[in-house]
């Protein structure tokens, strides 16, 4: 065993290295994809205040809401209206109370479709 030779040194392969560049490359470039996406998603959909959404169900603005919670409230509009720097389309809001059967029937006089989760 002590006349054993050490295996000869590998060759560059440039296949491998750009399989390995690719890769890589492609995990960043679908991480940022995906990051945009995300961000653009939630850049759609404005926290409002309660009188904002009370205002709007009395210009009967509000087109749908859906109690997710017991106090928060995720919304979309019939027309964009201006709340801040931007126009909105989609809102979430938080009650100052607990939702109720007499809220839901009020915001079903007004024309506004309730789903509750």
């Amino acid at each position: 065993m002590a006349n054993r030779t050490p295996p000869p040194p590998r060759e560059f392969q440039w296949t491998r290295m750009l399989r390995t560049l690719s890769f890589w490359a492609f995990l960043i470039v679908g991480t940022v994809v995906l990051v945009q996406l995300a961000a653009r998603t939630r850049q759609d959909t404005a926290e409002i205040s309660y009188s904002d959404f009370t205002s709007q169900v009395e210009q009967g603005n509000v087109k749908s809401v859906e109690i997710t919670e017991r106090q928060r409230i995720k919304g979309d509009l019939r027309s964009p209206a201006q709340f801040g720097r931007r126009p909105v389309e989609h809102f979430t809001t938080l009650l100052p109370f607990e939702s109720s059967d007499i809220f839901v029937t009020g915001l079903r006089e007004k024309g506004v479709e309730v789903k509750a989760k």
